[in-house]
C-alpha cells in the first residue's frame, strides 16, 4: 500500500495476479487498477490476490480455477472483482507481523490463519451468537520471510583444464526460484597466470527448475576471446554473484549475496602448448651400447600428455650407423610426464666412432596433447638432449702367447701352464671363470684357473696341482675360451669364441716313474756265494732321464750281514727304460735261507725323473718280486759256546697271530692252539692268546742262566715251573725278557716273576714278545726296578680280548684280588715310579701299541692306582699313574691309538713343538662328570734347550678334535713327575702328547692380524695385534686356525691368526 491506500505489486504476472489488466510480469512495484479503490491491507497468494478496501468490500484477481477468486465463476481475472456475497457481513482485520517468520512453504506449516476467539464471541443484532463451522472458510496467508542464497556454482565440463576454444560455463544453483538472473548479475574470477578480460555472455534458465517464470538453476556461459593462461592454481577462472545483482524470489525477497553454501569449482586455463624438456638416457644405462642392446630414452614433457605411442617418435642417427633402428616401446615412467622409449636395434651396426649416434626427435604432426588439448609444439632443441654411441664389433681374440716356459708337450702339473692372453679391444668380465680347461677322460681333479690384468691384455694363470693323469692318449690338456663367455667390451658385446682353443695341447703326466721289474741275467742261477759282483736287470715303468747308478739301492733280506755296493750302471741299448746294475757282495755274509736275499730298489730321494718331470718313486715295503732276487749262501759254521760274541744274531720273520672277531659279551678267546677257562687272575697260561715268536741270542740264553743261578733256588724252582706250562713261544719271551737287562734287575725279575700266577706270566710273555729288544730293555728294566725297591708288583691279567667295530683289540679287566692287602704299598716305587700313594694297591696293565685296556670298576669299589707302562719308542718305560675317583665305572687306556690324523699324532703348527713319540688316550667314566682323577706322568728326557711337557687334546662340545693345550701341573720335585688333578669330563678320549718344547718365535706379515683371548670362534677379538713384521715369541702350539703367543707390543698373550703369521 502506498500512503494513498492505493494497492501496489510487481513479480510474475502469468495468471494476471498484479492486477493491472496485463499479463506482464513487472521487475517494480505497479498500482492496481482503480477500481480497487482505497484499501487497508492485501494478501498474494500462490498466483492470486485479494484486497479489503476501507469500506470493508473484498475483491480478488488472478488464478481462480480453484474458486479462490470468491466469485464462483472466473477461471482467472486481470483486474480486482468484488467477492460474491453480503459485503456487511465482512470485517477487515489487520493483523500484526512483527517477528514473524516463514520460509515461504505451502503446507499448514508455512501459512497464516484466522480463527474466531471462544473467550470473545460474536452476536448478530438480535443476540444470536456467531458460530464458526468448518475450516474451509478460513482465508490463509504464506509466509515468507527467508531471502533466496547461492547454493553452489559449478562447472559444465568434466575436465578442469581447458585452453579455450570452447567458451567455459557454469551452472549456478539458487536455495529457491528466482528472477532477475542476467549477465550483469555475475563477475569473472581470474589467477594470476591469467592474462585478458573474460565477459559474461549469456545466462540461460534452466527449464527443469522454472516455475512461473522463476528459476532455481541457471547457466552462465563466458566469452574468452584474447584470454591466455599457462595452467595450474595461477590460470583459474570462476565466476561469483555481483552484490549489485537485483535478484528476487517468488514474495519478493532480494538474494542474499553470500558464498555458495554447496560446491563451487572453476576451470583452469591452459593456452600454452606443451614441449619436450628433456632427452635423456634411462639412468644405469651406459652411454656405448652393443648389438645386443636395448636403448632406452627418457623423454620428458613440460606437462601431462596423452596421445604419446611409438609413432610420436623418429630415431635420429649418425653417419657411421647403418641400418634402421626403429621404436620398440613407449612406456609411462613418471605420470603422464615422463615416457620410456625404448628402440629396437635389429640390423643396425656401427663400430662406436663419434659418428655412430642414436638419439630420438618428435616429427611434426604429432598427436600429442595436453590434458587442455593443446598439441605439441615441435621444432624445438630440449634442454637436455642425450644421445647413445652404438658398437655391434664383438671383441676377439688375438693372441694367446705362453709365458711359462713349458716347451716340452708331457707336464707332470707341478707348474700351471700360463699366458698372455690379448684382445682385439678392452673388455671386462675376464675372470677364471671366462675360460676352461679341455681335459681328456684320464685327467682327473679340477684346475684352478687365476686372472689378472686388464684392457686388452690379461695374464693366465692354470694351477694343475689338484690334477692326476696316467700320461697316456686320454691325458690331454688345452685351454680355451668358455661357452657362453661372461667377456663383452664396454658396449656390452661378447667376444667371439673363435678361437675358441688356444694354445697346444699337453700331455699331463702325474704318476711317477718305478721299477717295474728287476730280473736276473737269463741262466744266472739264484743262489749265490757273493766271489763275483751278480747283475740284476731294472725295468721302469715309463722311459726315464737322469737316472744313474745312485737313483738304485740295494735291499738286503734280514739274514744279510754287511752292505753291498753297487759298482756298475749302464742303459740297455735300443731301450729307454731298462738298465744293467751290478753289485759287488765283498765282504756281505749271508746263511743262504730266505732270509738271506739280495735285490734292487729305487733309492730315497734317487736323482731321475720321467719325461714329464715326475721323480722316480723310491721302495716301499718288502722286495719287488722273489723271484728277482739273488740268495747269498756264505755264511761260515759257528758256535754259541765258550762265552765268546755271537755271530749276527739270528732273524725270524714275524707273522702275527689270526685273532677271530669277538662279539660284544665277554667270551673265550680263540687263540692258535688254546681256548678259554673261566678268566681270572690265577688262570693258566692255555686260556690266553699264543705269544709271538721270539727268537733268544745266546747273550741272552746265557744271561738267563746266570739270573737263575744267582736268584736262589726256591725263585728258580717256581719260575721254572711256572715256565713249564707256558707255550714254547712264551718260554722264549720269559728268557728274552730276563736275559735283556743289567745283571742287578735279571736277579730282582726272577724273583719278581716267580711270584706271578701262569695267567700274569703268560700276559707279560705275550707283551714281550711284541717289543724290540731296547723296548724290553726299557719295559722290564722298570718292572726290575720296581722289584728291587721291595714292592710286590702285581699285573693285571685280561679277561678277554674283543674287537671294537673299528677292529681294534680291546682287552677287558677287572682289578679284584683274593688278597688284596698284598698290594698296598707305602712309599714305594711302582714299575719305576715313586708312588706317593698312602696304603693304596697298585697294579700294572700292560697293552700293546694299537690296543686299548677297559679296566672295569673293582667289585670292592676301592680302586687301586693303576700303573699303565707305555712300551712303545722312546716312551718305552715311560709310566703313567692314574688314582680315579671313588664312583669311576671304567678306565680306558690306549697306547699310540691308529687312525689319528697328522695334527693329532702332534704335528702342530708355531714351530714350538717337538713330538717324543706317539700320543696315548685316557678316557675315565664316572656318574658324577666333575668326579676327579688324580694323574702322573714322570718327566720326559729331551735334548738340551727344550722342556718337557705333556700336552693334552682339547674337543668341542660335539667331541670334534680341536689341538692340544699345556695344562698346569705341579710338578713334585720328590718323584720328578708332573701331576695333574682332572675331572671325568676332561679326561673324555683326552691324548696326552709327550713333547719337547724349543724356542719358537712367528713374524706377522701384514699389520691386519688381529690378537684373541681363545683359539675358538667365541673367543673375545682383542683388535690389531701389532705393526707389521713384529716378532712375537711362541708360547703354545697351534690350536685350530690360531697360536697362543706372547704380544711384545701391549705384553700380554693372546692367539694369533696362523694364516696372517710366518
Amino acid at each position: 500500500m502506498d500512503t494513498s491506500g492505493n494497492a501496489l505489486c510487481w513479480g510474475g504476472n502469468d495468471s494476471g495476479q498484479i492486477g493491472n489488466g496485463t499479463r506482464v510480469s513487472a521487475k517494480t512495484p505497479v498500482t492496481v487498477s482503480s477500481g480497487l479503490g482505497q484499501s487497508t491491507t492485501a494478501v498474494p497468494g500462490s498466483s492470486h490476490t485479494c484486497a479489503l478496501s476501507i469500506n470493508g468490500f473484498g475483491s480478488c484477481w488472478g488464478l481462480g480455477s480453484s474458486g479462490q477468486l470468491g466469485d464462483g465463476v472466473a477461471p482467472y481475472l486481470l483486474e480486482p472483482n468484488p467477492v460474491s456475497g453480503s459485503m456487511d457481513r465482512m470485517w477487515t482485520l489487520a493483523v500484526g507481523m512483527t517477528g514473524v517468520r516463514g520460509d515461504g512453504g505451502r503446507d499448514a506449516t508455512a501459512t497464516l490463519k484466522l480463527k474466531a476467539n471462544p473467550t470473545r464471541p460474536l452476536s448478530d443484532a438480535a443476540g444470536n451468537l456467531a458460530t464458526f463451522a468448518g475450516t474451509s472458510t478460513y482465508t490463509g496467508f504464506i509466509v515468507d520471510t527467508d531471502t533466496p542464497t547461492v547454493t553452489s556454482i559449478t562447472r559444465t565440463a568434466p575436465s578442469a583444464v581447458t585452453r579455450g576454444f570452447t567458451a567455459p560455463s557454469y551452472r549456478v544453483v539458487f536455495s529457491e526460484p528466482v528472477s532477475g538472473v542476467g549477465t550483469s548479475s555475475f563477475v569473472v574470477r581470474l589467477g594470476s597466470g591469467v592474462v585478458g578480460t573474460p565477459t559474461v555472455d549469456a545466462v540461460i534458465a534452466d527449464a527443469s527448475t522454472t516455475v512461473s517464470g522463476l528459476s532455481s538453476a541457471y547457466t552462465v556461459a563466458l566469452g574468452l576471446t584474447g584470454v591466455t593462461g599457462v595452467g595450474g592454481e595461477a590460470s583459474s577462472i570462476d565466476i561469483s554473484v555481483s552484490g549489485d545483482a537485483l535478484v528476487n524470489d517468488a514474495f519478493g525477497n532480494s538474494l542474499t549475496v553470500t558464498m555458495p553454501t554447496g560446491s563451487v569449482s572453476g576451470y583452469i586455463l591452459d593456452t600454452v602448448a606443451p614441449r619436450v624438456t628433456s632427452i635423456t638416457r634411462a639412468v644405469g644405462v651406459p652411454s656405448l651400447i652393443g648389438a645386443q642392446s636395448t636403448p632406452t630414452f627418457m623423454v620428458t614433457f613440460s606437462e601431462a600428455v596423452t596421445g604419446v605411442a611409438t609413432s610420436s617418435f623418429t630415431v635420429v642417427t649418425g653417419p657411421s650407423v647403418t641400418g634402421s633402428p626403429t621404436v620398440k616401446s613407449v612406456m609411462p615412467a613418471s605420470a603422464t610426464t615422463t615416457f620410456a622409449v625404448a628402440l629396437d636395434l635389429t640390423g643396425t651396426t656401427a663400430s662406436g666412432q663419434a659418428t655412430s649416434t642414436i638419439g630420438l626427435d618428435i616429427p611434426l604432426g604429432a598427436m600429442i596433447f595436453d590434458t587442455a588439448g593443446n598439441s605439441i609444439a615441435t621444432g624445438t632443441t630440449p634442454a637436455q638432449l642425450d644421445v647413445f654411441t652404438i658398437d655391434t664389433v664383438a671383441p676377439r681374440l688375438t693372441t694367446a702367447t705362453p709365458t711359462d716356459g713349458l716347451l716340452a708337450d708331457r707336464i707332470n702339473g707341478t707348474h700351471p701352464l700360463t699366458f698372455q692372453v690379448v684382445f682385439t679391444k678392452s673388455v671386462t668380465n675376464v675372470t677364471a671363470g671366462a675360460f676352461t680347461v679341455e681335459r681328456g677322460s684320464s685327467v682327473a681333479g679340477t684346475p684352478i684357473i687365476a686372472v689378472s690384468g686388464s684392457g686388452s691384455i690379461y695374464d693366465l694363470s692354470v694351477g694343475l696341482s689338484g690334477l692326476s693323469a696316467p700320461g697316456d692318449g686320454g691325458s690331454t690338456l688345452q685351454i680355451g675360451l668358455a661357452s657362453p663367455s661372461p667377456i663383452a667390451d664396454a658396449a656390452g658385446n661378447p667376444v667371439a669364441l673363435e678361437p675358441s682353443l688356444f694354445g697346444a695341447a699337453k700331455t699331463l703326466d702325474t704318476v711317477r716313474p718305478e721299477i717295474a721289474s728287476v730280473r736276473r741275467p737269463p741262466l744266472v742261477p739264484e743262489v749265490t756265494a757273493g766271489a763275483l759282483p751278480v747283475e740284476f736287470i731294472v725295468s721302469m715303468t715309463e722311459p726315464v732321464k737322469d737316472v744313474s747308478a745312485s737313483t738304485f739301492a740295494v735291499k738286503t733280506g734280514l739274514g744279510i750281514i754287511g752292505a753291498p755296493i753297487i759298482r756298475t750302471f749302464a742303459p740297455i741299448p735300443g731301450s729307454d727304460t731298462d738298465f744293467a746294475i751290478g753289485v759287488s757282495l765283498t765282504g756281505v755274509i749271508g746263511a743262504g735261507d730266505p732270509t738271506s736275499t739280495v735285490g734292487i730298489v729305487v733309492a730315497s730321494g734317487a736323482p731321475g725323473t720321467d719325461l714329464a718331470g715326475n721323480l722316480v718313486s723310491p721302495h716301499t715295503g718288502n722286495l719287488p718280486l722273489a723271484s728277482s732276487n739273488y740268495v747269498l749262501s756264505n755264511l761260515p759254521p759257528s758256535s754259541l759256546g765258550g762265552g765268546g760274541s755271537d755271530p749276527a744274531p739270528p732273524r725270524v720273520i714275524r707273522v702275527p697271530t689270526p685273532v677271530a672277531p669277538m662279539p660284544e659279551s665277554p667270551v673265550p678267546v680263540v687263540s692258535t692252539g688254546s681256548t678259554t677257562a673261566s678268566p681270572n687272575q690265577d688262570q693258566s697260561p692255555g686260556g690266553l692268546p699264543d705269544a709271538e715268536p721270539v727268537a733268544v741270542s745266546a747273550r741272552q740264553q746265557i744271561a738267563f742262566s746266570d739270573a737263575l743261578k744267582s736268584a736262589g733256588s726256591a725263585a728258580t724252582v717256581t719260575l721254572l715251573r711256572l715256565m713249564d706250562d707256558l707255550s714254547p713261544n712264551q718260554r722264549s719271551a720269559v728268557t728274552a725278557i730276563v736275559g735283556s737287562v743289567d745283571p742287578a734287575q735279571s736277579r730282582a725279575l726272577v724273583a719278581t716273576l716267580s711270584t706271578f700266577s701262569p695267567g700274569e706270566l703268560a700276559t707279560v710273555s705275550n707283551v714281550a714278545s711284541t717289543l724290540t729288544p731296547s723296548e724290553i730293555v726299557k719295559v722290564f728294566g722298570a718292572l726290575a726296578d720296581l722289584a728291587q725297591s721291595g714292592a710286590n708288583v702285581k699285573v693285571a691279567v685280561p679277561d678277554a680280548m674283543k674287537l671294537d667295530v673299528d677292529g681294534r683289540e680291546t682287552l677287558t679287566f677287572s682289578l679284584d684280588e683274593r688278597d688284596a692287602a698284598s698290594f698296598f704299598v707305602d712309599g714305594a716305587e711302582v714299575a719305576g715310579v715313586y708312588s706317593s700313594t698312602i696304603r693304596r694297591r697298585s697294579v700294572v696293565v700292560l697293552v700293546r701299541p694299537g690296543q686299548q685296556a677297559r679296566i672295569a670298576r673293582p667289585k670292592s669299589g676301592n680302586w687301586p692306582t693303576v700303573a699303565m707302562p707305555l712300551t712303545y719308542g722312546d716312551l718305552a718305560g715311560v709310566v703313567p699313574l692314574v688314582d680315579p675317583p671313588e664312583d669311576a665305572s671304567v678306565l680306558v687306556f690306549e697306547p699310540a691309538p691308529p687312525g689319528l690324523n697328522r695334527v693329532e699324532q702332534g704335528s702342530l703348527g708355531g714351530g714350538i713343538v717337538v713330538p717324543v713319540a706317539a700320543p696315548f688316550r685316557l678316557t675315565l667314566k664316572a656318574s658324577a662328570p666333575d668326579a676327579r682323577a688324580a694323574v702322573s706322568m714322570p718327566s720326559l728326557v729331551v735334548p738340551s734347550g727344550q722342556t718337557p711337557a705333556y700336552l693334552q687334546s682339547i674337543r668341542t662340545p660335539g667331541g670334534e678334535f680341536v689341538g692340544y693345550l699345556r695344562s698346569p701341573a705341579e710338578f713334585n720335585p720328590l718323584t720328578g713327575r708332573q701331576d695333574w688333578s682332572l675331572t671325568a669330563t676332561e679326561l673324555d678320549r683326552t691324548l696326552f702328547l709327550p713333547v719337547g718344547l724349543q724356542t719358537a718365535f712367528l713374524i706377522n706379515l701384514s699389520g691386519s692380524a688381529h690378537l684373541y683371548s681363545g683359539p675358538d670362534d667365541n673367543s673375545t677379538d682383542f683388535g690389531l695385534a701389532a705393526p707389521a713384521n713384529t716378532i712375537f715369541p711362541v708360547i703354545g702350539p697351534q690350536v685350530g686356525l690360531r697360536i697362543y703367543v706372547f704380544n711384545p707390543v701391549t705384553k700380554g698373550y693372546g692367539w694369533i691368526d696362523a694364516q696372517a703369521v710366518a
